[in-house]
């Protein structure tokens, strides 16, 4: 079985940060909260990040853009209809009926996406309540992957940041992609655990 991360991996860029930029044109009050989404995405790629502050943001954001579910789909709709050119393609085909995308990425972005059909475990959003009841980040990547495949082994995991080091260190063989482009490049995880 081989693993993938969504953003900067199976995606070129980060599909969160280019979903707040494109809901901008329909609730320009979106803007004035991409100081704070650049914060914590800083903090995301330093492995820093933490759950309540993530919360805590998510909730400001729909408290100021009063938008609704049905709203949330046609935007993500036309989202992906234009940012589907931003998939990997090379790195996507290469995947096989049991493989797995594990991410940081909200549930109903990625769920959405032209990947839909694929095994997709990531961070889980209660937009009705405004929470983030699972943050699929770090070691809950491994902890998720664990929980759903217990007796299974990764034989590739595909990421393009060190904050995965968890499920890193269960997989046979690591490929760093840079940029959300191409296969990756193999790199050498030391210490990694049975």
């Amino acid at each position: 079985m081989n693993v993938y991360d969504f953003d900067g991996t199976l995606y070129k860029g980060e599909s969160s940060l280019h979903f707040a930029r494109f809901c901008l044109f329909k609730k320009p009050r979106v803007i004035l909260f991409f100081p704070k989404i650049l914060s914590l995405y800083k903090k995301h790629k330093k492995n820093e990040l933490c759950l309540e502050e993530a919360n805590q943001l998510f909730k400001e954001i729909l408290d100021a853009i009063a938008v609704e579910e049905e709203e949330i789909e046609t935007l993500l709709r036309i989202f992906w209809k234009k940012h589907e050119k931003n998939l990997n393609w090379p790195l996507i085909q290469t995947m096989k009926e049991n493989d797995v995308i594990l991410s940081a990425g909200p549930d109903f972005l990625l769920k959405s996406s032209p990947l839909k059909g694929k095994n997709i475990f990531c961070s889980e959003i209660d937009l009705k309540n405004k929470k983030i009841p699972f943050f699929c980040y770090g070691e809950n990547k491994r902890i998720k992957f664990k929980e759903k495949y217990e007796k299974e082994k990764i034989e590739k995991f595909y990421t393009d940041s060190y904050s995965d080091l968890p499920l890193m260190t269960l997989a046979h063989e690591v490929y760093l992609v840079k940029k959300g482009i191409g296969l990756g490049e193999k790199i050498n995880i030391k210490e990694k655990e049975g």
